[in-house]
């Protein structure tokens, strides 16, 4: 009978083993105990390394009831007072009874100014200001009606009335508020009730940058 040496990589010693049709076999279970001796081996030293690692103590404030039994918990602080009395000074809730109020009946709003008391020539003269130091082009527009109608269009999308009827020519190379002044107070003596507003157009990005209202019938 043939006899083969077999030597184990985890042991010293040597194993004489018949040649048989059994040894395969045997050489796959030694092969798959010795690979499941090394996996518990080293599933025991990883658990042993992470309680060692977390086996510190964890202090923490504690609660009986619903009631910590630490003072620290919440702490108060010589600012968190300061800003307390802070936010009771911060509010104007006893004068709201002051605000005026505007009457919606019959009392249309342009714009962002139109909600503002009616603007002064001086005013106006300073938004005309603004408008040409940001290199934009006044133009004067007006309308007897005032608002966006559907009158002459259905169709989606189309806002009838948006545009109004244009006063003369925008002001394009114009750098004196006074002259936009001046077509203000002759396009007034023209159409007395009328709703007249000041567009500004930026001819850079080919866009309306701002527009407020100047007047209004007086019937309103």
């Amino acid at each position: 009978m043939q006899l083969s040496t077999f030597k184990c990589p985890q042991f010293t010693k040597y194993y004489h083993l018949s040649a048989s049709p059994f040894i395969p076999l045997y050489y796959s279970f030694l092969h798959n105990f010795i690979s499941a001796s090394f996996k518990i081996r080293s599933t025991f030293s990883l658990r042993n390394m992470y309680a060692g690692s977390f086996a510190a103590p964890v202090s923490g404030a504690g609660y009986v009831g619903l009631k910590a039994n630490s003072s620290n918990l919440y702490t108060t602080t010589t600012t968190n007072i300061e800003w307390c009395k802070k936010k009771n000074i911060v509010s104007n809730g006893s004068k709201t009874h002051c605000m005026k109020t505007w009457n919606p009946i019959n009392n249309r709003k342009f714009e962002t100014l139109s909600y503002l008391p009616p603007l002064s020539d001086e005013s106006i003269g300073k938004e005309i200001d603004y408008m040409l130091k940001k290199g934009w082009t006044p133009c004067l527009e007006f309308d007897e009606v005032g608002y966006i109608r559907r009158e002459n269009s259905r169709m989606p999308g189309y806002y009838d009335g948006r545009y109004w009827t244009l006063w003369k020519l925008p002001f394009f190379g114009c750098t004196d508020s006074s002259q936009v002044m001046n077509e203000i107070k002759e396009c007034k003596e023209q159409y007395p009730n009328a709703y007249i507003r000041c567009l500004a157009f930026d001819d850079h990005r080919h866009m309306q940058a701002m527009a407020f209202l100047i007047h209004k019938p007086p019937s309103t």
